[in-house]
């Protein structure tokens, strides 16, 4: 039916439909009967005093167990820990002191090289700089260039943004424009 045999590690193929026809037409088999299973043996039945050697012999053997356990539990705990020594007041404050005293020097070392290092940088930075006369006429002409620039651009401000002449009129002259800006109808006096 599902031969696989002439290709061995092929994927079953599908069923064709003759296949499938047989398959569903031919009769269920019987699989109600059971499994033979062996005959039963007879239990023996334990008296008092053998159930409670027993009962006894299980008990010490799991004490033994559990203590056999518990030692390889404790072992394995007590394995990584170093004993370790009692330091006196003394000696604690001389590591202390010894310590802080280490930190300082690494402190100052860190701070000179760093120092160091920006000096280098500084130098390299200012090396086409001969002398202090020259970095004050860079200074200058570029303090000249920008007072040069602001002094354009206000000029150019003024040329191209003057200020709006504003006409001062007198009260009386208010009023008659007023009175001609009412008679010629373009609102109504309230």
């Amino acid at each position: 039916m599902n031969d696989t045999s002439d290709r061995p590690h092929a994927a079953p193929r599908s069923l064709s439909r003759l296949e499938t026809f047989e398959r569903l037409s031919s009769p269920i088999p019987d699989r109600s009967k059971s499994a033979e299973l062996p005959p039963l043996t007879k239990v023996r039945k334990l008296t008092a005093e053998e159930e409670k050697n027993s009962v006894s012999h299980l008990y010490t053997e799991t004490l033994a167990k559990k203590k056999k356990k518990m030692e390889q539990l404790e072992a394995s705990f007590y394995q990584d820990m170093v004993h370790k020594t009692i330091v006196d007041p003394d000696e604690l404050k001389e590591i202390v002191g010894r310590l802080y005293e280490q930190s300082i020097r690494e402190k100052e070392h860190r701070l000179r090289a760093m120092t160091n290092k920006r000096m280098v940088v500084h130098e390299r930075k200012t090396k086409h700089l001969e002398s202090a006369g020259e970095l004050l006429t860079i200074v200058d002409r570029l303090y000249n260039t920008a007072g040069k620039e602001r002094e354009r651009s206000a000029a150019l401000f003024s040329k191209y943004n003057p200020e709006i002449a504003v006409l001062k009129r007198s009260k009386a002259e208010l009023e008659t424009n007023d009175d001609r800006y009412y008679k010629g109808g373009f609102a109504k006096k309230s």
